[in-house]
């Protein structure tokens, strides 16, 4: 296949390996340089690879998937299945075991997802170049090596699509749009401009981050600019209209109404009072 660079390693674990543990078959790189279709079934093998660059086509079980860098394939061989690209790298395992099955059914009924994008592409990389040291170590306890670097890769793999999981990316998520707001507040901000810089639907980030926060994103960035508002009316001697323009309003008028509303009097008044 003149279309396609390979570099793999094809590994045979010994019977008692094959009975007990998590096992290699095969292990390797491919950069694809033209159009290239690669296509099995009923192969006794799970496969799981990590796009690093370009995009391609996954056909797994009657579903098309478009692949792009940073998807993580995870599919059960039996199953027929093809792959379609035309300048993608891929790096790829082939792993198999006595309870690889059910701990793969079972990981699939939790999640659903043979596709997946990942943030971790640094761990799938390292721990999939570990199983490919172990074969070339030459040791007596490979099999074991190799074992417990299966075991991390099926860890992660469950880790990134369990719930547990996707809360925690979520919450990492939205902690961090909390913390752009906090350091960008004064500055125009659009829901739109929000869903650009952090790759996430409005209509999501709108609903989440009220159930998060118990408020709007419109209505903490207000809140953000009152409360410097109000610090600057106390501990400054700058104008009303300079105030309001520090703290991100277009102009006084529209400032000095929505102090109103949220404090009860008029910036002045505020200033006065304190």
């Amino acid at each position: 296949m003149n279309n396609v660079n390979v570099t793999r390693t094809i590994y045979t674990a010994s019977s008692f390996t094959k009975e007990t543990l998590f096992y290699l078959q095969e292990v390797g790189k491919s950069e694809t340089i033209s159009r290239n279709v690669n296509s099995r079934n009923k192969l006794d093998s799970f496969l799981f690879f990590i796009v690093l660059e370009g995009d391609g086509v996954l056909d797994y079980n009657s579903r098309e998937y478009m692949l792009k860098k940073n998807d993580c394939v995870f599919i059960d061989c039996n199953y027929p299945h093809s792959h379609t690209s035309t300048n993608w790298k891929i790096l790829w395992v082939h792993i198999n075991g006595p309870t690889l099955k059910n701990i793969y059914d079972n990981y699939l009924h939790q999640s659903g997802k043979n596709v997946f994008k990942t943030d971790n592409t640094e761990k799938y990389i390292n721990i999939i170049e570990s199983i490919r040291l172990s074969v070339s170590s030459g040791m007596n306890i490979k099999d074991i090596e190799i074992n417990t670097s299966i075991s991390s890769l099926l860890s992660i793999i469950i880790s990134d699509n369990s719930p547990a999981g996707i809360e925690e990316k979520r919450k990492y998520n939205f902690e961090k749009i909390k913390f752009y707001l906090d350091e960008n507040f004064i500055n125009d901000i659009s829901l739109d401009s929000l869903s650009s810089i952090f790759f996430i639907n409005k209509f999501y980030l709108t609903r989440t981050f009220k159930e998060k926060y118990g408020t709007t994103v419109n209505n903490y960035i207000i809140e953000k600019r009152i409360n410097k508002a109000k610090e600057l009316l106390r501990y400054s001697d700058m104008s009303v209209n300079e105030i309001s323009k520090e703290c991100g309003f277009s102009d006084q008028n529209y400032f000095s109404r929505t102090f109103r509303n949220k404090e009860g009097m008029s910036p002045i008044k505020y200033r006065n009072t304190w």
